[in-house]
């Protein structure tokens, strides 16, 4: 079985309509993922291509004796961080190696500034300034579909809309502030998924791909005129400023390139794949031993990267295709219970004891709970001290990267006052206690909050993740020792 997946604007199409051609002509048979979309505004959000016909053709075709098939794995399936297909894969490699056959994983890839530049045509963007805008706003594309597939719509922010005259004329703005933020890539998630891969194509060479993926099918290596479709080529010039712009919007790509497909001469990226092989077989040995977990629940205590610890379960739950709340009330396969922790009373309903379930818990010593609120309090008070990303969780420092540097300084009294606000009101149990209340059927994930990148390292290892970043814990040291 050939699993083809295709990135878009990396010359996917045109390699895909050489592959299902000779496939006609072996006799195999083609399936297509985006026919397992679901409709309607749904799309890409319940993930139902396992409910689809398209879907369960293909199930049909693997189950005979020697299977032969192919799949144009894109639209309509999510990445390959998602659970579900995680398992599928796992699952169908055994068994096909079972049958005396083989799975083979391949995907295209192509440099960021020429993809980038190619995609922006295809929606005719060619003015500079239009360029640069949809560079911001679609950035790290291949490295997120090699993740989630879909990256997921923020509102406001599509870039088809954003990136026109017409919007900038209409608003006299190139885009709203609120889209300027960038969330950072899934970097490390995306290379250990392109390490199942077989074969690592670029879309420059794209003859010496087909050839090495018919060779490993089976088949004859010639594959005749390779179409280029007209929207994929790049027909303008490229200045320097539209080259550092595409180049600084795009490090995760360039990275992920660079890394696979450096251009070192014909089938440079065959050839490094080849000596990954090793790496390649330690990643289907790590999934074959993966078994993930039914519940992820966060027990959240006052803390201000409570924040930032959810929004990485968020991103975790996007990727892997699991359903996630942060609202009271409401459970899901990731839940971010943001009430305070004051009894393990709630524990049955939320960590049903026929699931095997991971709890997390924040921790952190009174006193940096204490001088941490009084901060947090002081700061959203007074915004011109200019640390309000401290107080939301979002920042070690201001939004420009200096240190935080607060005007006011607690006094001992006051910090007094805030430990013992913390232990009566906050939390009205001493961590060990808390602790205790959560090992009752599942031993709870302790993150510390001073060695958070560390704890969110392993975190990740534990649930078989590698998240694009991990937020940083604020010592009380750096706090400044003139504060306690």
């Amino acid at each position: 079985m050939l699993w083809f997946t295709h990135p878009p604007r990396t010359g996917g199409s045109s390699a895909w309509s050489v592959l299902e051609r000779k496939a006609k002509r072996m006799g195999w048979r083609a399936h297509d993922s985006i026919d397992m979309d679901s409709p309607g505004p749904h799309r890409n959000d319940t993930w139902s291509w396992k409910h689809s016909k398209a879907w369960d053709a293909l199930l049909d075709d693997l189950d005979v004796a020697a299977p032969t098939l192919i799949l144009h794995h894109r639209q309509g399936m999510p990445g390959l961080s998602n659970l579900q297909l995680r398992t599928f894969l796992s699952r169908t490699k055994a068994s096909l190696e079972a049958k005396g056959c083989s799975l083979l994983l391949a995907t295209l890839m192509r440099a960021p500034l020429s993809r980038a530049l190619s995609e922006a045509g295809t929606h005719n963007f060619v003015d500079e300034e239009e360029v640069r805008a949809y560079s911001l706003v679609s950035h790290d594309v291949q490295t997120r579909f090699l993740v989630s597939q879909q990256p997921k719509p923020k509102a406001f922010c599509d870039p088809e809309h954003l990136a026109t005259s017409r919007y900038r004329q209409a608003h006299h703005r190139l885009m709203p502030t609120w889209c300027y933020h960038r969330e950072a890539a899934p970097l490390a998630q995306a290379t250990a998924n392109l390490a199942l891969y077989d074969l690592v194509g670029s879309r420059d060479e794209l003859a010496a791909f087909l050839a090495a993926t018919s060779a490993a099918l089976g088949w004859p290596v010639s594959v005749g005129r390779v179409p280029l479709l007209a929207e994929t080529q790049i027909r303008r010039g490229v200045s320097d400023g539209d080259a550092l712009a595409v180049g600084e919007a795009n490090q995760a790509d360039t990275r992920l390139f660079t890394g696979m497909c450096a251009p070192a001469g014909p089938r440079a990226c065959d050839a490094v794949r080849g000596l990954r092989s090793g790496a390649r077989t330690a990643a289907w040995a790590a999934l074959a031993r993966e078994r993930p977990y039914d519940k992820v629940i966060f027990w959240s205590t006052p803390s201000p990267m409570n924040a930032a610890v959810c929004a990485l379960l968020e991103e975790y739950a996007e990727a892997s295709g699991r359903s996630f709340t942060d609202a009271d009330g409401q459970d899901a396969e990731v839940v971010c219970a943001t009430h305070n922790v004051v009894s393990s009373s709630g524990l049955p309903v939320l960590a049903p004891p026929d699931k095997r379930t991971l709890q997390l818990v924040l921790l952190r010593t009174p006193l940096e709970q204490a001088v941490s609120e009084f901060y947090w309090y002081t700061a959203l008070e007074q915004p011109k001290l200019g640390c309000r990303d401290y107080a939301q969780g979002l920042a070690n420092g201001t939004a420009s990267g200096a240190p935080c540097r607060l005007s006011v300084v607690p006094t001992e009294a006051e910090v007094a006052k805030w430990a013992k606000r913390f232990v009566k009101a906050a939390l009205p149990m001493a961590p060990k206690q808390v602790l205790a209340a959560l090992a009752s059927e599942h031993p709870p994930f302790v993150l510390l909050h001073k060695q958070l990148a560390e704890s969110v390292r392993k975190l990740g290892v534990r649930l078989g993740y590698r998240f694009a970043a991990a937020p940083k814990g604020r010592p009380l040291s750096q706090i400044g020792r003139a504060h306690v």
